[in-house]
């Protein structure tokens, strides 16, 4: 008898949703341009460096330049 259904043919495969991410040339220099009027370092360890501003300000301040950012992409680059 046929079911119709064979376990050995059947194959599930997940959906890859293609997803396309905007390529900002030029982001890195404007991001640094942003976090060098903010940016703060101990002078025992020129390595050690820290910022003041919060991501979602540094958002905004790329929003002003024309990128459209999130915060998760600007902890991505604060990385």
């Amino acid at each position: 008898m046929r079911t119709g259904y064979n376990r050995n043919q059947t194959t599930w495969r997940r959906s890859k949703k293609k997803t396309s991410t905007p390529e900002y040339s030029g982001i890195d220099q404007d991001f640094l341009d942003i976090l060098q009027q903010h940016t703060a370092g101990n002078p025992m360890n020129s390595s050690i460096r820290w910022t003041y501003l919060k991501p979602r300000e540094i958002v905004s301040e790329l929003l002003k330049k024309g990128y459209s950012v999130s915060r998760n992409i600007v902890r991505y680059l604060l990385n």
